[in-house]
């Protein structure tokens, strides 16, 4: 039997984060509830996709049967396989969800949590802006995050007076072991919107007292993702009402 071994000590910057999700996870496949939770994890790993992993506790085992399926990730360790029982679902859905029993250490979290396919089933977050489920919106993975991360995403930081900063977001992240080739990478430049976003968001910082009514921006060259973005508010007028 041979012994696989982890790749950390070769890959010390490989990024796998274990983020407790905010929202609420479901999956469903036909209708039929496999897994509900509010104690997700979202597992964010180096040029892959976000993940959602559920609670043991929060699956309904009673829809699934183990697989004799079997990988192994060199940074994860290695997955067993469940499938969906054959006459609960048309057609068959096999191998479609996994978990680590005895993750690595530095995935040690992994422990008692299990993934499931978002190809062959509908898994889901449940976001709402006001807390209220009743009113939430159904997200389907994979998704590159939730309302908080958009927040985040638009937000910019004080540097100095008038001037404001936001962290650059490189693809892939830097640290890792991936080397996308340019065929593959994603297009490197901020959308008009989102730097129209920031802006706003500046100008409301350098006058709170006031609300934004109306934007406009030209666009004279090109932002990177890669790089940070500094927006520099100039106040040609500031009055009671009108700035």
């Amino acid at each position: 039997m041979s012994v696989r071994h982890s790749a950390w000590g070769r890959y010390p910057d490989y990024r796998v984060a274990l983020k407790p999700c905010r929202s609420t996870g479901r999956v469903t496949a036909d209708g039929q509830l496999l897994a509900y939770s509010k104690a997700c994890l979202l597992v964010q790993e180096s040029e892959h996709d976000d993940r959602l992993y559920f609670p043991e506790s929060d699956v309904n085992w009673a829809l699934l049967e183990p697989s004799q399926q079997i990988t192994f990730c060199p940074f994860k360790g290695e997955a067993g396989y469940w499938s969906v029982k054959k006459k609960q679902a048309s057609p068959d859905l096999d191998n479609i969800a996994w978990a680590y029993q005895d993750p690595f250490p530095e995935v040690d979290g992994l422990k008692g949590y299990v993934s499931f396919d978002t190809e062959q089933l509908a898994v889901e977050l449940l976001q709402s802006w006001s807390g209220d489920q009743e009113h939430s919106v159904a997200t389907r993975l994979p998704i590159w995050g939730d309302q908080q991360d958009l927040v985040h995403l638009l937000d910019v930081k004080p540097a100095t007076e008038n001037r404001y900063g936001s962290d650059p977001y490189p693809n892939p992240p830097r640290g890792t072991i991936i080397e996308l080739q340019k065929d593959k990478q994603r297009r490197s430049v901020v959308e008009g919107g989102h730097q129209l976003a920031q802006a706003i968001v500046a100008a409301s910082k350098t006058i709170p007292e006031q609300r934004v009514t109306s934007a406009s921006m030209i666009f004279s060259k090109a932002a990177s993702f890669d790089l940070p973005m500094e927006v520099h508010v100039d106040v040609v007028r500031a009055g009671r009402s009108f700035s």
